[in-house]
Protein backbone atom coordinates (compact mmCIF):
# COMPACT_ATOMS: atom_id res chain seq x y z
CA UNK A 1 0.00 0.00 0.00
CA UNK A 2 1.41 3.40 -0.92
CA UNK A 3 2.39 5.85 1.78
CA UNK A 4 -0.31 8.27 0.60
CA UNK A 5 -2.97 5.65 1.24
CA UNK A 6 -1.69 5.22 4.79
CA UNK A 7 -1.95 8.96 5.38
CA UNK A 8 -5.40 9.13 3.78
CA UNK A 9 -6.48 6.28 6.07
CA UNK A 10 -5.21 8.23 9.07
CA UNK A 11 -7.26 11.25 8.01
CA UNK A 12 -10.35 9.11 7.70
CA UNK A 13 -9.68 7.48 11.07
CA UNK A 14 -9.31 10.86 12.79
CA UNK A 15 -12.62 12.13 11.49
CA UNK A 16 -14.31 8.77 12.24
CA UNK A 17 -17.61 9.68 10.66
CA UNK A 18 -17.71 8.39 7.13
CA UNK A 19 -21.42 8.20 6.51
CA UNK A 20 -23.97 9.98 4.38
CA UNK A 21 -25.46 12.94 6.19
CA UNK A 22 -28.90 14.20 5.24
CA UNK A 23 -28.98 17.90 4.54
CA UNK A 24 -25.79 18.28 2.52
CA UNK A 25 -26.07 20.97 -0.09
CA UNK A 26 -26.53 19.64 -3.60
CA UNK A 27 -23.72 21.69 -5.09
CA UNK A 28 -20.02 21.59 -4.54
CA UNK A 29 -18.17 24.89 -4.41
CA UNK A 30 -14.57 25.65 -5.23
CA UNK A 31 -12.90 26.77 -2.01
CA UNK A 32 -9.44 27.48 -3.43
CA UNK A 33 -7.23 26.67 -6.37
CA UNK A 34 -3.63 27.26 -7.31
CA UNK A 35 -0.43 25.46 -8.22
CA UNK A 36 2.19 23.47 -6.34
CA UNK A 37 5.18 24.25 -8.52
CA UNK A 38 3.76 23.72 -11.99
CA UNK A 39 1.02 21.30 -10.90
CA UNK A 40 -2.47 22.86 -10.68
CA UNK A 41 -4.86 21.86 -7.90
CA UNK A 42 -8.43 22.61 -6.77
CA UNK A 43 -9.95 22.24 -3.29
CA UNK A 44 -13.74 21.92 -3.38
CA UNK A 45 -16.28 21.31 -0.62
CA UNK A 46 -19.92 20.88 0.25
CA UNK A 47 -21.42 21.20 3.71
CA UNK A 48 -24.49 20.83 5.91
CA UNK A 49 -25.93 23.26 8.44
CA UNK A 50 -24.86 20.99 11.33
CA UNK A 51 -21.17 21.39 10.47
CA UNK A 52 -20.57 18.24 8.43
CA UNK A 53 -18.36 18.91 5.44
CA UNK A 54 -17.03 16.92 2.49
CA UNK A 55 -13.80 18.10 0.89
CA UNK A 56 -12.22 16.99 -2.37
CA UNK A 57 -8.67 17.80 -3.38
CA UNK A 58 -8.03 17.43 -7.11
CA UNK A 59 -4.53 17.44 -8.56
CA UNK A 60 -4.77 18.28 -12.26
CA UNK A 61 -2.04 16.23 -13.86
CA UNK A 62 -2.07 13.06 -15.89
CA UNK A 63 -3.56 10.97 -14.43
CA UNK A 64 -5.85 13.26 -12.43
CA UNK A 65 -5.60 12.50 -8.71
CA UNK A 66 -8.60 13.06 -6.41
CA UNK A 67 -8.76 12.54 -2.66
CA UNK A 68 -11.87 13.11 -0.59
CA UNK A 69 -13.05 13.05 3.02
CA UNK A 70 -16.32 13.71 4.84
CA UNK A 71 -16.91 14.41 8.51
CA UNK A 72 -17.50 17.01 11.17
CA UNK A 73 -15.16 19.13 13.24
CA UNK A 74 -18.00 19.85 15.68
CA UNK A 75 -19.95 17.90 18.28
CA UNK A 76 -20.39 14.27 19.23
CA UNK A 77 -20.47 12.93 15.66
CA UNK A 78 -16.73 13.54 15.46
CA UNK A 79 -16.01 12.03 18.87
CA UNK A 80 -14.09 14.58 20.90
CA UNK A 81 -14.42 17.66 18.71
CA UNK A 82 -11.08 19.22 17.82
CA UNK A 83 -12.31 22.06 15.62
CA UNK A 84 -9.94 21.02 12.83
CA UNK A 85 -9.12 18.01 10.70
CA UNK A 86 -7.09 17.24 7.59
CA UNK A 87 -6.74 15.39 4.34
CA UNK A 88 -3.14 14.83 3.26
CA UNK A 89 -1.10 13.18 0.53
CA UNK A 90 2.54 12.15 0.49
CA UNK A 91 4.48 10.42 -2.24
CA UNK A 92 4.36 10.28 -6.01
CA UNK A 93 2.80 11.05 -8.35
CA UNK A 94 0.99 14.07 -6.83
CA UNK A 95 2.73 16.81 -4.82
CA UNK A 96 2.69 16.43 -1.04
CA UNK A 97 -0.03 18.54 0.60
CA UNK A 98 -2.32 18.95 3.59
CA UNK A 99 -5.77 20.57 3.41
CA UNK A 100 -8.81 20.72 5.62
CA UNK A 101 -11.61 22.52 7.41
CA UNK A 102 -11.16 24.45 10.66
CA UNK A 103 -13.52 26.49 12.83
CA UNK A 104 -14.19 29.99 11.52
CA UNK A 105 -12.47 31.69 14.48
CA UNK A 106 -9.15 30.43 13.06
CA UNK A 107 -7.39 33.01 10.92
CA UNK A 108 -4.32 30.86 10.30
CA UNK A 109 -3.22 27.24 10.66
CA UNK A 110 0.15 26.01 11.88
CA UNK A 111 1.28 22.59 10.68
CA UNK A 112 3.93 21.01 12.91
CA UNK A 113 6.51 18.76 11.25
CA UNK A 114 8.57 15.99 12.89
CA UNK A 115 11.79 18.02 12.56
CA UNK A 116 10.24 20.72 14.82
CA UNK A 117 9.78 23.10 11.90
CA UNK A 118 6.35 24.51 11.18
CA UNK A 119 4.37 25.70 8.18
CA UNK A 120 1.95 28.57 8.74
CA UNK A 121 -0.83 29.30 6.27
CA UNK A 122 -3.80 31.67 6.26
CA UNK A 123 -7.30 30.31 6.24
CA UNK A 124 -9.54 30.55 3.19
CA UNK A 125 -13.14 31.73 3.47
CA UNK A 126 -15.56 29.28 1.82
CA UNK A 127 -17.64 30.27 -1.20
CA UNK A 128 -21.06 31.87 -0.70
CA UNK A 129 -23.73 29.37 0.22
CA UNK A 130 -21.56 27.38 2.62
CA UNK A 131 -21.86 27.58 6.39
CA UNK A 132 -20.19 30.51 8.12
CA UNK A 133 -18.88 28.19 10.87
CA UNK A 134 -16.05 26.71 8.80
CA UNK A 135 -13.01 28.04 6.92
CA UNK A 136 -10.33 26.01 5.14
CA UNK A 137 -6.56 25.76 4.82
CA UNK A 138 -4.19 24.47 2.14
CA UNK A 139 -0.43 23.94 2.37
CA UNK A 140 2.27 22.18 0.38
CA UNK A 141 4.34 19.78 2.49
CA UNK A 142 8.05 19.14 2.14
CA UNK A 143 8.75 15.59 0.98
CA UNK A 144 8.97 13.18 2.70
CA UNK A 145 7.09 14.42 5.76
CA UNK A 146 4.08 13.40 7.79
CA UNK A 147 2.87 16.35 9.92
CA UNK A 148 2.63 15.71 13.67
CA UNK A 149 -0.21 18.15 14.40
CA UNK A 150 -2.33 21.00 13.07
CA UNK A 151 -3.33 24.07 15.09
CA UNK A 152 -5.91 26.72 14.21
CA UNK A 153 -4.96 30.17 15.56
CA UNK A 154 -7.26 33.16 16.03
CA UNK A 155 -6.32 36.73 15.07
CA UNK A 156 -4.47 37.14 18.40
CA UNK A 157 -2.38 34.00 17.85
CA UNK A 158 -4.28 31.90 20.43
CA UNK A 159 -4.93 28.22 19.68
CA UNK A 160 -8.65 27.71 18.96
CA UNK A 161 -8.39 24.26 17.35
CA UNK A 162 -5.85 21.46 17.67
CA UNK A 163 -5.40 17.94 16.39
CA UNK A 164 -2.46 15.58 16.89
CA UNK A 165 -1.83 13.46 13.80
CA UNK A 166 -1.01 9.79 14.33
CA UNK A 167 2.40 8.93 12.95
CA UNK A 168 2.34 6.01 10.57
CA UNK A 169 5.38 4.00 9.77
CA UNK A 170 5.82 4.20 5.99
CA UNK A 171 6.83 1.13 4.03
CA UNK A 172 9.69 1.30 1.60
CA UNK A 173 11.59 4.38 0.50
CA UNK A 174 9.98 7.78 -0.10
CA UNK A 175 8.79 8.24 -3.68
CA UNK A 176 9.65 11.90 -3.95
Amino acid sequence: MRRSRFLAFAAVFVVASLFAVPGFSASTGTVASGTFGKVPWTLSATDAADGHVCITMTIHQKPTDRSAECGSIFGPQAGRAHGITYLAHTGAPAPDYIVGPVIARAKSVVIALPNRKTIRTRTVVPPKGMTAKIVFYVAKLPCPTLPTSVHGLDAGGRVVAHLAIPQLKPRGKPTC
